[in-house]
Formats: structure tokens, C-alpha cells, sequence
């Protein structure tokens, strides 16, 4: 009669380290690590699985034995390790209806294209598995570039570049979604995969109607004529004035120094040939008589004028100025 262990599952011993007082006593009461026989294969179970194995917890040690078991009866056992699955049996047309179900409607992914991009990727990849698609970088990459040539209306590299982008978050999901604390892909093929360039084209953006007829209508406004100045110290005989003497060929240093004159706000009577037209000061006024209607307040600012003497310098000037206009 077959011995049977102390764990009371076949094939699931404690290798127990020496001077461990639990020998022969309940495995579950020490910490030395779990063992799995069978077939001639005797392995520790957390070295052979790569991950932590509960010494003190028979289920979870039990589930990596039925692992070592499979993986001998289907003679993929080795030595160096467990080779774990890439991905789940779920297929790629079953797991793309989930994420548009669960992450796309989610997260508010209303691309009027995504339907149709979408259809594409389920005609060429819906029968594979997750498994062998997280596998097959290769035949994803060449599946583009012939999808890119043999499509009715061939795809430009910014069309290759979105379907490139939509694989890649499709399996990024898949990484991230876990059954039972393992995740649908193990790695995302796509990250062996080169985008393209691409062509960093710009595209026409049409405006709004209204947009577009209030632009039409705001032409009248904009070929309308230059308005009138409407400066306080600038009045548009000064501007007349000032237009005819550039057309006649004086130097704009002289012209702008008279100008500046012109357009203080001290009052004066302007010679009559400075002032031909009838305005608001008479042409028969006597041309050496000039008023300064302000001159009292700038005496009494002394911010702007230091001195008396200051600002009759200054009207003297102005005076010499005006009288070779």
C-alpha cells in the first residue's frame, strides 16, 4: 500500500529544513517550503512557479501541484521553470465587445469611426485567441502593413498609425483586466511593434454658418473710409495741414517738431496763412497777438514748469515756430 504524506494530498510533501522540530507532525504548522512528486519530477513548488507559495496554507500549494502535473502530462514540464500562459482562451471579437461595453461607453468613447475601425480589427484577428495574439507581434505587424496596400481605398500612415493606436489600447486593457488575479494578456505584443511617422497634415476646419455670414456682412465695415480724428489735441485741419506739407517735400524732423506744437492745448491765434479757412479763429486777428489761455494754470503747477522763466522760454519758442509755419 502507497505511503501516504503527511499532507494528505498525493504528491505534496514539506521539505523540511534541518532542525525543524515539525517533522512528522501537521505541515501547515511550520514554514519550510512546499514539494511536489510526481512522475519522477520532484520540485519545489514555489521555486518551479516563480511566486510565493503559502507554506502554511495547503490549497494554495495544491493548485501549483495540479499545475506541475498538467504541465508533465502535456510535456511542457521544464526544469527551469514554469511556462506560464500569455494569455487567456478568451477570443479577440468576444473581448472587444467587453471593452466597448465596459471601457469605451464608460469613458465616453464616442468616435464616430471607432464602430467601423473596430469591425476591421474583429474581421482580421476575432478567431484568435488573446493567447497567441499577445505572441504574434509579427503576424499583427505584417496583417497591417497588407490591410494598409490591399484595402479598397489604400490607408495613408496616419490611418495606419490609428489602427496601430487602437490595438494598443484594446491590449493595454487586457493587461490591466484581471480573472482571478491573472491578467488577460500577459504582455502587450504592440510594444514590439514601430509606429510610423506619419505626415503632419493640416486640415481645413469649416466655420459655422452664421459664423460665416457675419464675417460676409462685416465687409461693408471694413471697406468703409478712414474715420475723422478725434484726438483733443489734434483737430483734421491740423491733419490737412500736416498732409500737405509731407506732400511737398519737407524733412519729417522739421514737421514733426511742428506738429508737436500744434497739438498743445494752449489757444492761439493762427496767422493767416496758416489758418486760411474760417474756423473758430478769425484770419484778421493780428498775427504777433497770441493768447495762451492756460498760461496762468501751468505757472501755478510747478510738477510741469519749474519757473517762470521756464515757460516763457518755451512760448518764445513756440512763437518762432508758429511764425514759420
Amino acid at each position: 500500500m502507497p505511503q501516504v504524506s503527511a499532507s494528505k494530498v498525493k504528491g505534496l510533501y514539506k521539505h523540511h529544513n534541518r532542525g525543524c522540530s515539525n517533522m512528522g507532525k501537521k505541515p501547515t504548522n511550520c514554514d519550510c517550503p512546499w514539494y511536489g512528486h510526481y512522475r519522477g519530477v520532484y520540485k519545489g513548488l514555489a521555486k518551479w512557479s516563480g511566486q510565493e507559495v503559502d507554506p502554511r496554507a495547503r490549497g494554495a500549494a495544491e493548485i501549483v501541484l495540479n499545475r506541475l502535473k498538467t504541465a508533465v502530462d502535456n510535456r511542457t514540464y521544464s526544469s527551469q521553470g514554469e511556462q506560464r500562459s500569455l494569455g487567456s482562451g478568451q477570443r479577440f471579437k468576444d473581448f472587444v465587445a467587453e471593452w466597448k461595453t465596459h471601457y469605451a461607453e464608460v469613458n465616453g468613447l464616442t468616435s464616430n469611426s471607432l464602430g467601423a475601425m473596430l469591425d476591421v480589427l474583429v474581421e482580421g484577428f476575432g478567431s484568435y485567441t488573446l493567447e497567441h495574439l499577445a505572441g504574434a507581434p509579427l503576424q499583427i505587424e505584417r496583417w497591417l502593413n497588407a490591410s494598409q496596400k490591399e484595402r479598397p481605398r489604400p490607408w495613408s500612415d496616419n490611418t495606419w498609425n490609428r489602427y496601430y493606436e487602437l490595438l494598443n489600447s484594446l491590449f493595454n486593457r487586457a493587461v490591466k483586466w484581471r480573472t482571478n488575479g491573472v491578467s488577460r494578456m500577459a504582455v502587450n505584443p504592440m510594444a514590439s511593434i514601430e509606429k510610423r511617422t506619419g505626415a503632419k497634415k493640416k486640415f481645413e476646419t469649416r466655420i459655422e454658418e452664421s459664423t460665416e455670414q457675419a464675417l460676409i456682412d462685416a465687409c461693408e465695415l471694413l471697406n468703409r473710409p478712414q474715420h475723422r480724428p478725434h484726438s483733443k489735441r489734434l483737430d483734421w485741419q491740423t491733419v490737412e495741414l500736416i498732409r500737405e506739407r509731407a506732400g511737398a517735400g519737407e524733412a519729417k524732423k522739421a514737421l514733426a517738431r511742428w506738429a508737436r506744437w500744434c497739438s498743445m492745448k494752449w489757444t492761439c491765434a493762427w496767422p493767416a496763412r496758416v489758418s486760411p479757412s474760417a474756423g473758430s479763429r478769425s484770419a484778421s486777428r493780428d498775427t504777433s497777438t497770441v493768447f495762451f489761455a492756460r498760461e496762468s494754470i501751468r505757472l501755478q503747477s510747478p510738477g510741469r514748469v519749474r519757473t517762470r522763466a521756464a515757460l516763457l522760454h518755451k512760448c518764445a519758442r513756440g512763437l518762432r515756430e508758429i511764425a514759420t509755419c
